[in-house]
């Protein structure tokens, strides 16, 4: 049985209780409580002990170098922007213009080849 919202005021405040939150809440409550008892100990019992061989790799390997990469490209932009005297927005928006201006020369032409 769902819980009953009652109408009480709030504690020193002296306003009513929104009781359409609390409506809500109590709607919600079973769904919550029926999500939360799909994953049951049988689920819990057969999981594995240790990250799979592919998770591991990834996460000792390519993760950090990426997160790396990242770090450094980050440290060259705002370098580039202290230099330049702009945002590093703009250099950001600038790198972005000519990759995708040059992928679309680059399929242009490919194209012109082809036919």
């Amino acid at each position: 049985m769902p819980i009953q919202p009652k109408e009480t005021s709030a504690v020193g405040s002296g306003f009513k209780v929104n009781l359409e939150r609390r409506r809500l809440f109590a709607r919600i409550c079973p769904a919550l409580t029926e999500i939360s008892m799909s994953i049951g100990r049988d689920y819990l019992l057969k999981k594995p002990g240790r990250p799979s061989a592919p998770k591991l790799f990834l996460d000792t390997q390519v993760v950090p170098v990426a997160v790396n990469v990242a770090g450094g490209l980050e440290v060259a932009v705002d370098r580039a922007a202290r230099r330049l005297g702009v945002r590093p927005a703009v250099i950001l928006a600038g790198a972005v213009g000519l990759a995708s201006l040059s992928v679309l020369l680059a399929r242009r032409s490919r194209a012109d080849r082809w036919t």
